[in-house]
């Protein structure tokens, strides 16, 4: 493991994981961010590493290894369960059976959920949560693959229902990624019931709550895949058996679920990929004719709303190949000038933003991630290879930010990871090791740590010195009072909110900076030009209080963490 500062472009040792006089690499893979402040990733031989933010520095805990006999880590995905940070993974047993484990990142809170016996038989990848309960497909020894739902305990998981009786499967294992999220407190997944094929199903964690939503394909399956929370909607791709896989849009009822545009008019559709909003629009890339470059497309939600604004401009390479920072689009666009290079989109106009390879040789730009008023990806140049860049989104502030491997092989950086306000990554160093790399990044951002069942949404823009943050809130419940809050950035819990309601404030340091009415509200404030806000956080929330029955309920909360 690695620490890189973008300042003196500066690197050193945090810790070797695999230390030895010969190179041997630990090849990282699968990071994911915990609640923004820890970092949990596979590396080989197979066993999983923690590392926690304290303060402005990290610290390692101890790696989870096996921990039963000869079990491996088979299955790792991150969900957020109830007032904590949890992770929830599936273990292969020396019996050859596959358990379900829960850990708070350290050694000692990683327990067995639920002794399921063997029950599990097969792989189980969990699906979303809603702060309480999280869900995930699971293979028992006697029917196929169902949806299940944990608490985190082991009385409270449970089979939620049969959808396809017998040993068939009413939840499929290969589109599980991407396709099930929580809206207004309910879980909408792809399903099958023996008779409806691979249809839009939602659920609130019963056998009697779980009800087909729209059966989009009646001829076979609709194959949904894709699925994202937007603008308090679903949006997905899913095959109709007329158009093939295009984009849809649901508001959870069937009248609300429709196709929004054939995008690649005939039945063999366009397989859209790369969800990404601005503004009051959601962007998005489909295929042009000859399916190696993307258009540009943008959708209000509504099909007539849904138009190609960008034909051929994209390139489609290794993903994310488009991410939104301060109200532009960037993604790697291609002319016959300068080849494959980063470009961006203003919701107007596109342009180059800097050609990193010059002349027509393509920078090859992939891995983007966003970062406040930053956006950080891949690229290649002559002089320097494949590493590790930065850009401004102009291009006099478009250059490298580290060179880990001196000379023109590169280090080949991927798996751009957020976390804490540092960039975590995957590169070959000098000595040839694949290894973890830090980047510390003082650039303003914003994490949205979800989790709100009011339907409210509420997004911030980014708290860079001396700029204006606007706060903006949307959905908010008819009939509420609005309160816009503001603590130190402490952990989720349910402290005074309704079941279900997760709350992301400090009961015992808390403002209120403003009370307000309606369905959609703003809050501005400046940021002072003072160096010693660098890095410092705050969670913000917005709750709803409704006169009858006084009771709160919450939006999303949002840590912003200050910064150029």
């Amino acid at each position: 493991l690695f620490s890189a500062n973008i300042a003196s472009n500066s690197t050193a040792v945090v810790k070797d994981i695999f230390p030895s006089a010969t190179s041997i690499s630990s090849d990282p893979y699968d990071l994911h961010s915990i609640g923004g402040r820890s970092l949990i990733f596979n590396h080989r031989p197979e066993t999983v590493e923690v590392f926690q933010s304290t303060g402005s520095s990290w610290s390692a805990s101890q790696g989870l290894q096996p921990l039963s006999g000869d079990a491996v880590i088979f299955d790792v995905d991150h969900v957020w369960s109830g007032d904590q940070s949890d992770l929830y993974f599936t273990l292969l047993e020396s019996d050859f059976t596959f358990n379900l484990y829960r850990s708070d990142g350290t050694e000692q809170g990683t327990v067995k959920v639920q002794d399921l016996g063997g029950q599990l038989t097969a792989s189980s990848s969990a699906f979303d949560s809603d702060g309480v309960l999280t869900y995930f497909a699971g293979t028992d020894s006697v029917g196929g693959t169902e949806l299940w739902v944990t608490d985190g305990t082991d009385a409270g998981t449970n089979q939620v229902v049969d959808l396809n009786p017998g040993t068939a499967s009413g939840i499929q294992l290969s589109p599980v990624l991407g396709s099930a999220v929580v809206l207004g407190g309910e879980l909408y997944f792809p399903g099958s019931n023996g008779i409806v094929q691979g249809a839009l199903w939602k659920t609130d964690g019963t056998a009697a709550g779980t009800t087909l939503v729209s059966d989009m394909n009646p001829s076979g399956s609709a194959e949904i895949t894709n699925m994202m929370l937007w603008n308090n909607q679903i949006v997905f791709v899913a095959d109709d058996g007329v158009h093939g896989d295009e984009p849809w849009i649901s508001d959870g009822t069937p009248s609300g679920t429709m196709m929004l545009q054939d995008v690649v008019p005939g039945f063999q559709g366009s397989e859209v990929d790369e969800w990404t909003p601005m503004g009051s629009k959601l962007y998005f890339l489909g295929p042009d004719f000859f399916v190696t470059h993307a258009d540009l497309w943008e959708t209000d939600g509504t099909p007539q709303g849904t138009n190609m604004i960008l034909a051929g401009m994209a390139k489609r390479a290794s993903r994310p190949r488009m991410v939104s920072s301060d109200g532009r689009l960037f993604f790697p666009g291609i002319d016959v000038v300068t080849g494959v290079e980063l470009w961006s989109f203003d919701g107007v106009t596109a342009a180059i933003v800097a050609d990193v390879n010059p002349g027509s040789n393509s920078a090859g730009i992939a891995n983007m991630v966003a970062c406040g008023s930053r956006v950080y990806f891949s690229a290649t140049h002559p002089a320097v290879g494949a590493e590790l860049f930065v850009t401004d989104g102009t291009a006099a502030g478009t250059q490298l930010a580290t060179d880990l491997k001196p000379g023109p092989a590169g280090s080949s950086p991927d798996s751009l990871t957020l976390c804490d306000g540092d960039l975590f990554f995957v590169a070959e160093g000098a000595d040839l090791d694949r290894e973890l790399y830090r980047l510390t990044e003082p650039g303003a951002h914003v994490l949205d740590l979800g989790f709100g069942h009011s339907g409210a949404s509420l997004a911030s823009t980014a708290p860079k010195l001396g700029s204006t943050v606007l706060v903006e809130a949307v959905d908010a419940p008819m009939g509420d009072v609005g309160v816009l809050l503001m603590s130190g950035a402490v952990e989720a819990n349910s402290a005074f909110a309704e079941f279900g309601n997760a709350s992301w404030m400090d009961p015992l340091n808390v403002k209120i900076l403003g009370i307000f009415a309606g369905p959609t509200w703003t809050y501005q404030a400046n940021v002072p030009v003072a160096p010693g806000l660098i890095g410092a956080e705050v969670n913000l929330q917005g709750w709803f209080l409704d006169p009858v029955t006084t009771g709160a309920t919450t939006s999303n909360g949002l840590r912003l963490e200050f910064g150029l």
